[in-house]
């Protein structure tokens, strides 16, 4: 097995329901410092504690899962799951472990470069969560 290094831009959706910051304009991990929480509390994806306490899991000894992607004939990966540990390992110059989603193919256009609807909230702004990230990723790959 051989590892893949490199700078990769990858396509994120953050909504109000999974991101402190679509919520209050603030990212929580600019706000908590130290903090604790019974580890077995479930917190809910835009909990001010959310992200501080999956920042602490992804440098701590615990190992997390790589985050499946998919390739995009854009040249962009699109992140399936685990939007905030991208973006956390955006803000904090992490390097995110990815993994290709082969199940899932390649797709033409990411959800940015695809022109796909984009949805307005209340106030009658364009959602603001579908962004590009420049994350330093690491990939294995099979020999």
């Amino acid at each position: 097995m051989s590892e893949l290094k490199g700078k990769v831009e990858a396509t994120v959706q953050l909504t109000k329901s999974n991101c402190y910051y679509m919520n209050h304009g603030v990212c929580s991990l600019s706000i908590v410092e130290d903090f604790f929480i019974d580890p077995g509390e479930r917190l809910p994806q835009n909990d001010l504690f959310y992200c501080p306490r999956l920042y602490a899991q992804m440098t701590g000894k615990n190992t997390l899962r790589p985050v499946p992607v998919v390739p995009c004939d854009c040249g962009h990966l699109q992140i399936i799951s685990g939007h905030q540990r991208a973006c956390i390992s955006q803000r904090r110059s992490l390097t995110l472990p990815v993994r290709v989603d082969e199940s899932r193919g390649e797709r033409a256009f990411c959800a940015v470069c695809g022109g796909q609807t984009t949805m307005r909230d209340k106030e009658g702004r364009e959602d603001a969560g579908k962004r590009i990230l420049l994350l330093h990723a690491r990939a294995e790959m099979d020999d």
